[in-house]
Order: C-alpha cells, then sequence, then structure tokens
C-alpha cells in the first residue's frame, strides 16, 4: 500500500493507494498511523479513494488504528469510501463507529466541530 500525506490546518490527510489486505505490507496502514501519533498528529483522515480492495486484515488494521488514535485523544475519519468499503463497514457494524465522509471539505471541517 503506497500513501502520501497533506496537511489542511490541523488534519492530517492520509490519501492511501493499493489494496489493504494480508500480506501485503498488511502492517503498514498501523505504521503510518503510529508515524502520525508519535509526531503529534491527532486529528488524521485516511483518504480511501485510491485502496481498490478492503479484506478482513485490512478492517482489522484499520480497527487498530482507530482505537489507537482514540486512546491518545485524536480523531481518526475515513474519506471517500466506495460501495464494496461501505457493504463491508455495514456488515461488520462498524458504519456507525467510525465517522466517513465523501466530501473533503466536510471531514477536515468536521474535526473543528468534535
Amino acid at each position: 500500500m503506497e500513501h502520501t500525506e497533506r496537511r489542511l490546518g490541523d488534519v492530517v490527510i492520509v490519501d492511501l493507494e493499493g489494496k489493504a489486505t494480508f500480506g501485503t505490507r498488511g502492517l503498514e496502514l498501523r505504521q503510518i498511523v503510529e508515524e502520525l501519533l508519535d509526531s503529534g498528529e491527532r486529528c488524521i483522515l485516511l483518504n480511501m479513494a485510491g485502496v481498490s480492495y478492503l479484506d478482513s486484515s485490512g478492517l482489522g488494521d484499520l480497527v487498530v488504528s482507530f482505537v489507537k488514535v482514540s486512546n491518545r485523544s485524536g480523531q481518526l475519519k475515513l474519506l471517500s469510501l466506495n460501495d464494496k468499503h461501505r457493504d463491508v463497514l455495514r456488515m461488520t457494524g462498524l458504519i456507525d463507529v467510525i465517522p466517513h465522509f465523501s466530501d473533503e471539505t466536510e471531514a477536515v471541517n468536521s474535526f473543528a466541530t468534535a
């Protein structure tokens, strides 16, 4: 999985590319989030637009990352879920737990109001 990071105000947007699956450097998402937390970031927006596939291992990494950020008084939110991502989150009940947005401006602004 490849990624780039950019900033809008206090929010770090992580643009993800590739597959979030077991065996494809699966801990990478966790490492990305951990490094951001270690550098003091607390508002993290994961842009899922470039994620072509999400399996149970990738979903697990997402949940672990969400919990880590929450435990360190931060917020992790998702941007640009495709229909398959949404279905997986809906089936697992995470659709109501992890905040998600389709519009980047709305997502970034949601950090200020939380």
